[in-house]
């Protein structure tokens, strides 16, 4: 059913900016400016066509997830945590779908940090 597809960060640009309209508050800019650039950005697709992406960084763990697609967003990101050996996440209590996969899906929580 899915498929994934290394791209670049260039490439998710046009799905990460209307990401970035669904969260609830201002992200880090060093997230979005340092760690999402260097970091390893796989298109998630279905019959050749995109519908969402998951970016991991080098230690292998979770950095984002976008489903285009509300009723495959959770298939979607099993295939991811399955296909990628996916062991940790990283996300913001701003990104409200994205957090309420990592949350169904969690074995364990710790706070990373805080932001204000």
């Amino acid at each position: 059913m899915f498929a994934l597809q290394s791209v670049s960060f260039q490439q998710l640009k046009p799905l990460r900016k209307a990401y970035l309209k669904t969260i609830t508050a201002p992200l880090d800019g060093m997230r979005e400016d340092a760690f999402f650039p260097v970091a390893a950005h796989y298109a998630v697709l279905t019959d050749g066509r995109t519908v969402g992406y998951c970016s991991l960084n080098q230690e292998n763990a979770l950095l984002g997830f976008q489903s285009v697609s509300d009723d495959a967003a959770s298939a979607a990101f099993v295939y991811c945590l399955r296909k990628l050996q996916i062991k940790t996440a990283y996300v913001s209590t701003a990104e409200p779908i994205y957090h309420s996969l990592c949350m169904d899906y969690q074995t364990s929580v710790r706070v990373n940090a805080i932001m204000y």
